[in-house]
C-alpha cells in the first residue's frame, strides 16, 4: 500500500511487468476495501448530501444511491471497465493493452479507496454536507491524474496531467451514457410487463 502513494506508476509497472510478491492482488486489494468502505458507509448512515426540488428525481436518487450502498464492492467493480475504456482510449499509444489498464485502475481505486477510507470519519461529523463531497470529488481526481501521470510520466508532466483529466471526464461520459442507455432498456422493459 505504501508504493502506491509514494510512486504508484512505478508499483503499477513492476506489477504489470511480473514482480508480484510484495505486491497486493489489484481485484482481491478493490473487493477488500470496497467492502469495508461499504459496511462502515451503511453502519454510519452516510447522506450523500443531494437535495432535489423534484419528488420522483429524488427517489430515483436515494434508490440508486442505497443500492450502490448495499453493494458497494459490486459497484466498485462494475465501474472498472469503464475507468478501463476511458484510460485506455486515452493512453492507447503507451502500449498497455486494455486488460492491463483494468489492472492499472484495480490498483488506483484501491488507492481511492484507502483515501476514502480515511476521509469517511469527515463524512460522518459533516453528514449531507456538499462541502464534503466536493472535498472528496476533488482528491478523488487530484489522486486519479497523480496515479497516472506517475504511470506515464515519460509523455511529460503537463501532457501526463492533460490526457489523466482527459480520460477521467470521457468515464464520466461513458458511464452517464451507459447508465443512461441501461435505465431506458429497463424503462422499456417494465413498459412491456405492465402492458402485458
Amino acid at each position: 500500500i505504501k508504493q502506491l502513494f509514494t510512486n504508484p506508476g512505478r508499483a503499477i509497472r513492476e506489477f504489470i511487468a511480473g514482480k508480484r510478491v510484495k505486491h497486493f492482488k489489484p481485484i482481491s486489494f478493490v473487493i477488500v476495501l470496497a467492502t469495508v468502505y461499504g459496511l462502515l458507509y451503511n453502519y454510519l448512515h452516510i447522506n450523500p448530501g443531494v437535495s432535489f426540488k423534484d419528488e420522483k428525481g429524488r427517489k430515483i436518487f436515494e434508490m440508486v444511491n442505497h443500492w450502490i450502498a448495499n453493494h458497494y464492492a459490486l459497484s466498485t467493480l462494475l465501474m472498472l471497465p469503464i475507468y478501463s475504456l476511458a484510460t485506455f482510449l486515452v493512453f492507447k499509444k503507451q502500449g498497455y493493452n486494455f486488460i492491463e489498464h483494468f489492472v492499472i485502475n484495480s490498483f488506483l481505486a484501491g488507492q481511492r479507496l484507502v483515501i476514502h477510507l480515511a476521509i469517511l470519519p469527515f463524512w460522518y461529523l459533516n453528514n449531507g454536507s456538499l462541502t464534503i463531497k466536493f472535498v472528496t470529488t476533488f482528491v478523488d481526481i487530484l489522486f486519479f491524474v497523480w496515479g497516472f501521470s506517475s504511470l506515464f510520466s515519460g509523455l511529460g508532466k503537463f501532457k501526463s496531467i492533460f490526457k489523466s483529466v482527459l480520460a477521467y471526464f470521457l468515464f464520466f461520459i461513458i458511464l452517464i451514457l451507459s447508465s443512461s442507455v441501461i435505465g431506458i432498456i429497463i424503462a422499456l422493459v417494465q413498459n412491456l410487463f405492465l402492458k402485458a
